[in-house]
């Protein structure tokens, strides 16, 4: 897990000191544990070696979109080189690799982004 964290650019800083744990976080945790094994061994492998059809894409009305909060990680460099690929400048969205952060704001963007269309 250490080794994809810091592939993909996702620093997690000092580690934090342990918590008690109650049964029911145990148990999410396992599964979570069980997830991330499926992820590694299944989908991120395949997944590093997608290229997308870029002919294909110019031919759509897309938008590239990236974090602005993801600078550095993987997923932030890789939606670059997209752009580029595609000669568009990646629109930017307030937040980190996901909507999760700051939903309020990503929200308001992406009505300001889908209402230019």
């Amino acid at each position: 897990m250490a080794k994809f964290l810091a592939t993909a650019g996702l620093d997690q800083g000092e580690p934090r000191p342990p918590v008690e744990s109650s049964p029911e976080m145990d148990e999410a945790m396992g599964r979570m544990q069980g997830n991330m094994d499926f992820f590694l061994g299944h989908m991120w492998m395949p997944l590093m070696g997608y290229v997308p059809d870029t002919a294909r894409l110019k031919s759509l009305p897309i938008v590239v979109a990236v974090g602005e909060a993801s600078e550095g990680q993987l997923a932030h460099r890789a939606v670059r080189a997209l752009a580029e690929e595609l000669g568009q400048e990646p629109t930017v969205f307030p937040g980190d690799h996901g909507w999760g952060g700051e939903p309020e704001a990503f929200a308001s963007r992406l009505d300001e982004v889908l209402g230019s269309y």
